[in-house]
């Protein structure tokens, strides 16, 4: 069963409510090195605990974006998003197929903008 644990935070930008922090990820069988990658301090494990979703921190041309990452211990498998211009507010399973994100894209103004996405593909219903 995965655990999920969020060390080292830190502002993605001084003075941002967004934070970015050191994933460790325990308890499965198959764990991924995450170490080379910059992660939101969001995630969720689902109810079996066998699988994972985490938010990466990406920042393309000064503008911030993530992926969402489905990390999954049944098959070993990775499956990541495209890049999402915004940053994540929330995450979380829907069911052990779907996941809900919302988000803030900046270009909405103060809005929160909601995601589908089907966890297997990661293909999102916008």
């Amino acid at each position: 069963m995965y655990k999920l644990e969020f060390k080292d935070r830190a502002e993605v930008r001084m003075g941002s409510p967004f934070k970015i922090a050191k994933v460790y990820l325990k308890g499965g069988q198959f764990l991924p090195d995450l170490s080379s990658y910059f992660f939101q301090d969001l995630g969720c494990v689902n109810k079996v605990g066998d699988s994972v979703l985490l938010v990466e921190w990406i920042t393309e041309k000064n503008e911030p974006g993530f992926k969402v990452w489905y990390i999954r211990e049944v098959d070993s498998s990775i499956t990541r998003s495209r890049r999402i211009s915004g940053c994540c507010k929330a995450i979380r399973f829907v069911n052990d197929a779907v996941a809900e994100v919302t988000y803030w894209n900046f270009q909405d103004g103060d809005k929160a903008l909601q995601i589908t996405l089907t966890c297997k593909s990661l293909d999102f219903n916008l």
